[in-house]
């Protein structure tokens, strides 16, 4: 799974401590269709999980705040890839054939909490982090509340900038002539 560490809105970053986590998604972005991270690969959707894990930040400018991690995920549904396994682990009831149907809205992940198994790794010579598994969150284990996002972070912004299928925007869409004429009167509509 492609991993990115959040930047704060102050250029900070934090890392989130290694080991099992209970976590909750706080938003669900489409970053639309990207280029390969790979070679070789096609251009692909795909999806950021923003994820707060129930462990604050001990020492620092960020000291109380909750840690933060993310995930960026193709769009494929199929229960062996890898937002496949995020989505049945994260959503117990959901069965094999609704989440191969396609019928699975991703925003049904907000709000839902799991255990999150995060390791520390290096890099190209930078330490970062990897969810290397999520599981369904134990019997018994205290759910954690959504902190919903007020906006999305710049690295976010950044993706949806680079998307390949940019919407054309408003302002470079053709805009109908005026007319002049007072429209004909075509009687009543309604009766």
């Amino acid at each position: 799974m492609s991993m990115l560490i959040k930047a704060n809105g102050n250029g900070q970053r934090t890392m989130p401590p290694e080991g099992n986590w209970v976590g909750v998604v706080d938003a669900v972005y489409d970053l639309g269709l990207q280029r390969p991270f790979q070679e070789g690969d096609q251009p692909r959707n795909r999806y950021a999980l923003l994820i707060h894990i129930g462990k604050n930040i001990e020492s620092g400018p960020l000291a109380g705040q909750s840690h933060k991690a993310s995930m960026i995920l193709t769009g494929s549904t199929y229960r062996k890839s890898k937002m496949g396994k995020v989505m049945m682990a994260l959503m117990p009831r959901l069965t094999e054939e609704v989440l191969e149907s396609g019928k699975v809205d991703l925003e049904d992940l907000l709000g839902r909490n799991g255990l999150f198994n995060i390791r520390h790794v290096q890099r190209n010579g930078n330490l970062t982090y990897e969810i290397d598994n999520v599981s369904p969150l134990p019997a018994g284990m205290p759910n954690l509340v959504r902190i919903p996002e007020t906006k999305p972070p710049d690295w976010v912004l950044r993706f949806q900038e680079q998307r390949l299928d940019k919407p054309v925007p408003v302002s470079a869409q053709p805009v109908p002539a005026e007319d002049d004429e007072e429209p004909a009167d075509l009687g009543p509509l309604f009766e």
